[in-house]
């Protein structure tokens, strides 16, 4: 990795400043002496000014936590949760593997660390409605993290959501209920939370539906509009 990260660097400007984004995947999932010869070599280098670390709330633990906080004292650092529910029912039907319980728990354990938190949640899950992405918006701000990403739910090929798609057993919002959730979901969040994204983008080649998930620009238009027609801003039903 640090051959890798130096090779990018070199031809980038000595005034460039970066984050070390460990994005997809889970992150956190290996050996603590693996874990630390990996984070090292993301962030040997002084232009790199934060650490991001993406994962599942089941691979917290202490001595995860405690590796991440070594690198404060000179770098920002921070970990991306998927929840993507808080619904224990959909997070079985969508093979997510931990719980919500497990949610808290490392929220509880990267806290005590003072380690800033993200925490993703999709809008548009099979079973599920607008008020069902209230709660879950509800649940994360609730649990004090710092930000929170926002996904559009699409229909991707080669995926068992495709399946049900095919089958008639799933069909995602449309456009104008995606702006309403989503309205309605700023209203309810924290003012001290940062909203860092508000849609999800699937590769076109990929897209089977909805295909309004290609124009991220309706998306964030529409949401602006829903929120300036009803008076909403963030907090404002907090």
């Amino acid at each position: 990795i640090r051959e890798q990260v130096l090779w990018h660097l070199e031809r980038r400007g000595e005034n460039e400043i970066f984050v070390a984004y460990f994005q997809s995947y889970t992150n956190t999932y290996a050996p603590i002496e693996i874990l630390k010869e990996r984070y090292d070599a993301a962030t040997f280098d002084k232009r790199v000014i934060a650490l991001a670390v993406g994962t599942r709330p089941d691979c917290i633990d202490e001595d995860v936590a405690g590796l991440l906080a070594s690198y404060k004292d000179r770098i920002d650092v921070w970990v991306e949760l998927g929840l993507q529910t808080s619904r224990n029912d959909t997070g079985i039907l969508i093979n997510r593997g931990y719980d919500s319980e497990d949610y808290l728990r490392a929220v509880e354990i990267l806290k005590r660390y003072q380690i800033e938190v993200i925490t993703h949640m999709i809008v548009g899950l099979p079973g599920e409605d607008m008020s069902d992405a209230i709660a879950t918006a509800r649940f994360i701000g609730a649990s004090g993290v710092n930000g929170i990403k926002i996904h559009s739910i699409y229909v991707s090929k080669g995926t068992l959501l495709a399946e049900m798609y095919n089958k008639k057993l799933y069909t995602p919002p449309t456009l104008e209920e995606y702006v309403r959730t989503v309205g309605e979901i700023i209203a309810i969040l924290p003012k001290n939370m940062i909203i860092h994204r508000m849609t999800g983008d699937c590769p076109p080649e990929l897209l089977i539906a909805p295909r309004w998930n290609g124009d991220k620009n309706a998306m964030i238009d529409g949401i602006n509009k829903y929120l300036a027609d009803n008076k909403l801003y963030q907090g404002a039903k907090a």
